[in-house]
């Protein structure tokens, strides 16, 4: 759940050494931007390690154990940069993304709901994040459409009415971007094939957005490349294409 971008905050910090980890990873140079990022004592840089470290293990990790790895490290970012700064909700949102990475890849409902409780926070420490409100839809949409809605919902209290309130509320924030609607869209082929109109309107939107960072960039591509099954009616084709770009499409 990709997971899971808080762009503005980033760029605006103005230590050199910061400067650098941002730059690293609007250029799409995950792996240095984590160890860069991970040197520095600031919470601002340990948030923007574990963006980084969570963007390799979702998008450019061939292995299940090195992306749980990957993840766990993350999640120690942000604990790190809520040492510093407690209550702070750019490192609880990306301690939920990196939990719920977790739990998806180990199929473990403790750390499913233990994820959830973040993401709860995160959007209540940011109820105007685009992403937070994106991050707590996702959750409740990947556990449906994994387990089913009664079982979703028995084991995790998750609900696909849940995962659209949440993302058509995301969708109303500043940051949106490709990110949101692209997410939102891969969301709801998983649920249903039958969600193809509204995926690919979200998807036409994906396209439109001006990316921030190479997070963004490789989001809107995504949107690119299944946008146009769906405007050839190849459902079908367009879930499962959407399947193998979500976070870890290639694993699972």
């Amino acid at each position: 759940m990709k997971t899971f971008a808080i762009a503005a905050a980033l760029l605006s910090v103005s230590a050199p050494a910061f400067a650098d980890t941002a730059t690293l990873f609007r250029d799409g140079k995950f792996a240095e931007a984590a160890q860069a990022g991970a040197k520095e004592a600031t919470p601002e840089a340990q948030v923007a390690a574990a963006r980084a470290l969570l963007a390799l293990a979702a998008f450019r990790t061939a292995d299940k154990a090195r992306a749980v790895a990957l993840c766990d490290e993350a999640a120690a970012r942000a604990d790190a940069a809520l040492a510093q700064k407690p209550g702070w909700g750019p490192a609880i949102l990306q301690k939920g993304i990196a939990l719920g990475y977790v739990a998806k890849l180990e199929r473990s409902q403790g750390k499913g709901k233990a994820a959830r409780k973040w993401m709860d926070d995160a959007r209540t420490a940011m109820p105007q994040d685009a992403l937070a409100w994106a991050a707590l839809g996702g959750w409740h949409g990947e556990a449906v459409a994994t387990l089913g809605g009664f079982l979703a919902g028995a084991a995790l209290g998750a609900k696909k009415s849940e995962a659209i309130k949440a993302f058509d509320t995301a969708l109303t924030k500043p940051g949106a971007g490709a990110v949101v609607p692209t997410y939102y869209a891969f969301t709801l082929l998983s649920l249903d094939a039958g969600n193809a109109t509204r995926a690919q309107a979200l998807l036409a939107q994906a396209t439109r957005a001006t990316p921030a960072d190479a997070f963004e960039a490789l989001l809107k591509r995504h949107a690119e490349q299944v946008l146009p099954l769906l405007q050839k009616k190849d459902v079908a084709g367009a879930r499962a294409l959407a399947k193998r770009l979500q976070p870890f499409g290639t694993l699972m």
